[in-house]
């Protein structure tokens, strides 16, 4: 079976990663918290070990998909999730029609329907996205500009809005997206076993045919040769 290494990013997410992965019966490898510092050596070290696919979220996940040449499931906040953080922000100030800034990167939610969320919670929502951990610091300073009341973010995020005063709640995601990562990795996981298996058909094929054979595809990469070849 394809080896599946789960990395999140806070201890919240630890169980709902274990019990997806014993509902959808995932061969783990490796489930772990992560943070932008030490997310090279522990992908490394998971992939050196045999990993075949990595469930991540956020920067981490952009990040393993610049540096590795592996598969990655990424871990996006639902509608549902989305609209408890919002629901909790709301909680945490006073004002009348208040200004929540919600960060991220552009990666980490599914869909947000700005208007609908703004009738619901009675809410001012500004959105500041990023697509590097560099630009972290500057969505943060950018929503404080703007004027916002609560911001909702990572730590890195958070930390810089506090530094300045203003209210913050970090990112938290529940057990609908870890399950929906898992189902997906999943199915990709039964795809690569049946690849694999096609694969070793093949090469078993090429090698009881006493000629040379080179399997190439449509731009003549060579795919497959029998030992004749070789």
């Amino acid at each position: 079976m394809a080896k599946i290494a789960i990395f999140v990013p806070d201890n919240s997410m630890l169980s709902w990663a274990l019990y997806a992965a014993q509902l959808y019966q995932l061969d783990i490898s490796c489930i772990s918290l992560i943070t932008q510092r030490d997310c090279y050596d522990l992908v490394k070290n998971t992939i050196q070990n045999g990993t075949d696919i990595i469930i991540a979220r956020g920067g981490q996940a952009t990040t393993i998909k610049q540096l590795f040449d592996i598969p990655v499931i990424e871990i996006k906040i639902t509608t549902f999730e989305l609209s408890r953080i919002l629901e909790k922000a709301r909680e945490l100030t006073t004002k009348e029609n208040p200004q929540i800034a919600l960060t991220g990167p552009n990666n980490m939610f599914i869909h947000i329907n700005i208007p609908l969320l703004e009738s619901i919670y009675q809410i001012r929502l500004r959105t500041y996205f990023f697509d590097s951990p560099e630009e972290m610091v500057g969505c943060a300073m950018t929503a404080a500009a703007d004027g916002a009341d609560v911001v909702v973010g990572g730590h890195v995020v958070c930390d810089t809005c506090q530094e300045l005063g203003i209210t913050t709640l970090r990112t938290f995601s529940g057990e609908e997206s870890i399950l929906e990562a898992c189902r997906i990795a999943g199915l990709l996981g039964q795809a690569l076993d049946s690849e694999k298996k096609h694969a070793a058909s093949i090469n078993m094929l090429l090698n009881r045919i006493p000629s040379g054979i080179i399997h190439i595809n449509e731009t003549a990469n060579i795919l497959h040769v029998n030992q004749f070849v070789e």
